[in-house]
């Protein structure tokens, strides 16, 4: 979502959350993605012509989780 703020010409982008985290090469994770309108988004998109390779596996992502603290240089 980050990227997609950075590509095209949105006037507030400097207020999104996802647009701060793409910039710094921060991961997000989202606990309840599936839950909102993200997780609209995603089922909508999921039908998109050209996304067919679409993927969202959560069990990847919980494990992404876990690993970041275990492979940070320093730790608080």
């Amino acid at each position: 979502m980050g990227k997609k703020l950075d590509d095209d010409n949105f006037p507030n982008k400097e207020e999104s959350i996802y647009y701060w985290c793409y910039k710094n090469n921060i991961p997000v994770f989202s606990p309840a993605l599936t839950d909102g309108a993200i997780g609209d988004c995603m089922y909508f998109m999921s039908y998109e012509e050209g996304r067919e390779g679409f993927i969202c596996d959560i069990a990847r992502d919980v494990r992404k989780i876990n690993d970041i603290p275990l492979s940070a240089k320093k730790r608080g």
